[in-house]
């Protein structure tokens, strides 16, 4: 995940808290932080998902906005499985799907385990897919035009 181009890049991260089995992104966000990036969290708003800062946060530092520079935010999903599409099954709520679609200029990246790729999963019309997909043993870029790694 550090080795991608487009985490390099990004100002913000958007984070989550694992429930359950879920990986934990805690490393990833030791380091956006001990790099000077700004990092978000989610909580729950009505029906959808605000993201809050952190303490480690400063002051007036805000989600960048839908600038056109998709390497401003990298955007760090939880779900069940994901498939080699992109595809997400998350628990269900569409909490993610609904805030996905308000930050389409964000890195979509879904860190999973590898037991929890599959080769197919369903998609619903209102499904916001992965540019790419995280594991303990690869990173799949789906969108290879939003989800770079650096190969040196």
């Amino acid at each position: 995940m550090l080795e991608l181009d487009t985490y390099r890049a990004a100002r913000a991260i958007l984070a989550y808290r694992p429930i359950g089995a879920e990986l934990d992104p805690g490393p990833i966000i030791a380091h956006a932080v001990s790099s000077g990036r700004l990092v978000y969290y989610p909580r729950v708003v009505d029906s959808g998902l605000e993201f809050a800062a952190t303490l480690d946060t400063p002051a007036g530092g805000g989600i960048p906005s839908s600038s056109g520079e998709r390497e401003s935010t990298v955007v760090l999903v939880p779900g069940v499985a994901f498939d080699h599409c992109g595809v997400r099954l998350g628990r269900g709520g569409g909490h993610y799907d609904r805030a996905l679609v308000r930050l389409r200029d964000a890195v979509r990246v879904g860190l999973a385990f590898e037991i929890q790729v599959a080769a197919e999963l369903p998609r619903d019309p209102w499904d916001v897919p992965m540019d790419c997909i995280v594991t303990e043993a690869r990173v799949l870029c789906v969108d290879n035009t939003r989800c770079v790694s650096r190969r040196d």
